[in-house]
């Protein structure tokens, strides 16, 4: 009964949180196993951890930052999410963020891009089925939550915005398919997004792209490309679907940015994020859209006298990210004779010199 209520999925999920191996980082095994009792909790009685949430905002905009406890919230991530649920979820943050100080919307910023992530890797099936027939979650607030962080954004004038603002705005256009298209055609016919006419959708890729070849990149637009490239990643069961089609828009731009060992990111605080550490995330998605294309590009880094240690070492780390694809693509990147090949005579190439 309890496997035909709950889901044999998430039972599991829940069985292995509680019996998981322990670990050196407590908070993190405590994060994950309270992550495990709200998804129980929230696959069987969505409302009650809904409502649970709303409270939680609405005592944040009654409180503030300074005495509210956003724990509700922030579990949301790990809550069992479909489409319907997502909607909800967006209704109710979309409502209160206006009315919120900037240091709130940061938080509600972040924990709703983390939402969304839990709902494409919890329901990549859904998300997937969502390009191919082309519809979106029934939110009314999409639109205008994309308008409010919009407003945000510009309002840092000459500064730039924090990261997680540029993530979540990327991610909204991302679960609208119709949205994609629009942007998608547009960068690709016009490159510009200054028209009058223009959607917030299609201004927000073409302000990435200005950003990322700027002489000093913003950490943030690049870091808006990454949620774009992953995103990617997840569709590629879906051949030509209009998401891989932006993400190659971009993808030169991207690799220019994290192939320059000399190159330090312009950053929203004081320590920057330097372009080794994107490096590996930036191989992985490229190898798991399009494998023997990401071999092209990558391997003249990595083979020769002149190839540095720190790149190969990332090279290592991304091939093994990427066998690990799980989003439903029948035999990953191991299905690519070709990439196999390669990559086994890089390996031996590698273990002969070091």
């Amino acid at each position: 009964v309890m496997e035909i209520a709950v889901g044999t999925s998430i039972l599991t999920k829940f069985v292995r949180a509680c019996i998981a191996e322990p670990t050196a980082d407590m908070a993190f095994e405590i994060q994950e196993a309270a992550g495990a009792v709200f998804m129980f909790v929230s696959s069987t009685n969505w409302n009650v951890a809904m409502q649970r949430a709303k409270s939680c905002l609405y005592l944040v905009l009654s409180r503030g930052d300074d005495m509210a406890d956003l724990t509700d919230i922030r579990f949301l991530e790990f809550a069992s999410m479909d489409i319907n649920r997502l909607a909800q979820v967006i209704d109710a943050f979309g409502d209160v963020f206006t009315r919120l100080k900037p240091n709130d919307q940061l938080k509600l910023a972040i924990v709703l891009r983390r939402v969304i992530w839990g709902f494409i890797t919890r329901c990549g099936g859904t998300f997937i089925d969502m390009y191919r027939n082309m519809y979106r979650p029934a939110s009314n607030r999409i639109e205008q939550l994309a308008e409010n962080l919009r407003a945000v954004i510009e309002g840092y004038g000459r500064t730039v915005a924090h990261p997680a603002f540029y993530q979540l705005k990327m991610m909204l256009l991302l679960i609208c398919p119709d949205s994609v298209v629009h942007a998608t055609e547009h960068a690709i016919e016009h490159g510009e997004g200054r028209e009058d006419g223009c959607s917030s959708h299609v201004r927000f890729v073409a302000r990435v792209r200005q950003m990322i070849v700027s002489r000093d990149v913003p950490e943030c637009a690049l870091l808006a490309a990454h949620e774009l490239h992953r995103v990617a990643a997840v569709l590629t069961p879906l051949p030509g679907n209009d998401v891989s089609r932006l993400a190659e828009l971009l993808e030169n731009d991207v690799n220019s940015v994290v192939l320059d060992a000399s190159n330090r990111l312009s950053p929203f605080r004081e320590e920057p994020i330097e372009s080794k550490i994107l490096l590996v995330s930036t191989m992985t998605h490229q190898f798991q859209t399009n494998p023997e294309k990401g071999l092209q590009v990558f391997l003249p880094y990595i083979t020769g006298t002149k190839a540095e240690a720190w790149f190969q070492l990332a090279f290592v780390h991304a091939v093994g990210a990427s066998t690990n694809q799980k989003y439903y693509v029948k035999g990953g990147i191991r299905s690519f004779p070709v990439f196999n090949k390669m990559v086994s005579k890089v390996f031996l190439d590698l273990l002969r010199r070091n």
